[in-house]
């Protein structure tokens, strides 16, 4: 099992191993961890799910490669459109963009789903992974494991209640994040702070682990500690 998950670790993020390697690990786990053969029908079904979920990431990082260049699109009109002040630096950029996903609903199942490539909103989410990926590497695969996979099962009514009420706190929080950018202002850090890590103790005490969410959290919660960008609206 152990052996699985480092195969599964070093193919998404570094490409280490071949199909035919994580194929063998994969077959391996299964075999471990079926209820028939001694193992736990919840970590047989945990296998499975990491698996598809890597192969997920995979086949939307090569989607990704596969697009024309030219998806990733000039900002400058967009930036104006949307009030935004000019931006000449990787980081600001990066922060508006994900500021215009959350405008535009793409972190919504429907919107996303519905949207291809070569629409506004496909070649917004294309260049919000450029920047990312740009800006910081490891950005990207928490960003695409955040926006493919939040559809999860739950064992009871309580925890989906508290997976949803957590989602619309991470948004909360990243619109104070984005005031304190903007502003600089304490307070602002401080509300984005208590919405981010008490929705991390919610998740941990529903019982609620390893989710896309609380991965992309805690790469903002490293983000917000460092010095604002401050810009003038």
């Amino acid at each position: 099992m152990e052996n699985f998950k480092s195969y599964l670790n070093d193919f998404v993020n570094a490409g280490l191993v071949s199909w035919e390697e994580l194929t063998r690990a994969y077959r391996q786990a299964c075999r471990e961890c079926h209820p028939d053969l001694g193992g736990t029908h919840e970590a047989f079904l945990r296998v499975q799910h990491d698996y598809r979920q890597a192969l997920q990431v995979i086949e939307y990082r090569q989607k990704q490669k596969s697009t024309d260049s030219s998806e990733v699109f000039d900002l400058t009109k967009l930036f104006q459109e949307a009030s935004y002040p000019p931006a000449s630096d990787l980081r600001s950029k990066f922060y508006f963009v994900f500021d215009l996903y959350y405008r535009f609903s793409l972190y919504d199942l429907t919107v996303s789903s519905a949207t291809s490539l070569d629409s506004r909103n496909g070649r917004l989410l294309k260049t919000l992974l450029s920047l990312g990926a740009e800006y910081d590497p490891e950005f990207g695969t928490r960003f695409v494991d955040f926006h493919e996979n939040r559809l999860l099962n739950f064992s009871s009514t309580p925890q989906a209640r508290t997976w949803s009420g957590c989602k619309q706190d991470f948004w909360t929080g990243w619109q104070y994040f984005f005031r304190y950018q903007a502003a600089g202002r304490p307070a602002s850090k401080r509300v984005a702070l208590s919405y981010w890590e008490g929705l991390l103790f919610r998740l941990e005490r529903a019982k609620i682990d390893r989710t896309p969410l609380e991965s992309i959290t805690i790469w903002f919660l490293y983000e917000i500690d460092k010095d604002p960008v401050i810009f003038d609206f």
